[in-house]
């Protein structure tokens, strides 16, 4: 989902088309919610890579925290767009 969502954004600066830019924009606002998930971001964004099929293992050590069911939930709905 995010590599075609980004390709047809960067398309969108290439055509100049300011209106599929500016649509595209509100949900990358949105999309940088999962950085207030949780703090250090790595082991969300790894959780958050690990659920969209990008990598296997979303497993961190110490000091990291293990990123939670609920911290999961989160991150998923924010890249569908909730």
């Amino acid at each position: 989902m995010i590599p075609g969502f980004f390709k047809e954004w960067m398309d969108a600066f290439g055509e100049n088309n300011l209106l599929k830019i500016s649509e595209m924009q509100q949900s990358v606002n949105k999309m940088m919610n999962i950085y207030d998930v949780g703090v250090p971001f790595v082991p969300y964004i790894k959780n958050a890579m690990k659920g969209m099929g990008i990598i296997d293992c979303d497993k961190v050590t110490f000091p990291l925290p293990q990123a939670k069911d609920e911290d999961s939930k989160k991150l998923m709905e924010i890249l569908a767009g909730k």
